[in-house]
């Protein structure tokens, strides 16, 4: 199944990138610096240092700030590139987005949240709570930081809404973090430019 989101970000920033080049040094003890840059500009300027010793992955540059943590295996740019995005995202550790970077798209919230109501029979359960209301109150929201703060506490509260119902209820809505895409596709570009993965 696609994420036409995800394929829309996907097309967006190969757009943005195609004039980027790559540039991978050597920084000794099992590190590598990839630089993911249009030359003459810091534009969506990416720099990527490996650590093969520590499994950890720190970008940094023009799109953000993140660091990505594998456990027991060897961290290489073929490996990186061959990662699709959500395993990828996982291994987030730290951004200025928090450990789980997205954003949030209202109608994909409203889809989302119609798909839940059938598929968990919420009506049955909501004490009196109708979808109507629910869409009228996702439709005020304008994040999924006010969206659970405002609606999916007070329908978790008023309900018998187990936790795990709550905790996919506060994603409704979530869709790629732009910026996070582009850190993933630029690692995967600078691959097969460099010749490490097949184009």
């Amino acid at each position: 199944m696609t994420d036409p989101y995800l394929d829309r970000l996907i097309t967006d920033w190969r757009h943005e990138f195609a004039s980027h080049k790559a540039a991978l040094s050597p920084l000794g003890e099992g590190c590598q610096l990839l630089r993911w840059a249009r030359p003459g500009t810091v534009i969506n300027h990416v720099v990527y240092i490996l650590m093969d010793a520590g499994k950890v992955l720190h970008v940094h540059g023009d799109l953000g700030e993140a660091a990505f943590v594998w456990y027991g295996r060897g961290l290489s740019l073929e490996f990186l590139a061959g990662c699709n995005f959500d395993y990828f995202m996982g291994k987030c550790q730290a951004s200025e987005m928090g450990l789980r970077p997205h954003g949030w798209d209202r109608g994909k919230g409203r889809a989302d949240l119609r798909k839940c109501w059938k598929d968990w029979q919420l009506g049955l359960r909501m004490r009196g709570t109708k979808l109507t209301q629910v869409l009228k109150d996702l439709d005020d929201c304008s994040s999924s930081a006010e969206w659970e703060a405002q609606v999916v506490a007070r329908l978790y509260h008023d309900n018998d809404l187990d936790s795990e119902e709550a905790n996919i209820l506060c994603r409704v809505g979530e869709v790629p973090f732009s910026r996070a895409v582009a850190w993933w596709l630029g690692l995967k570009l600078a691959a097969q430019q460099l010749g490490v993965v097949p184009a």
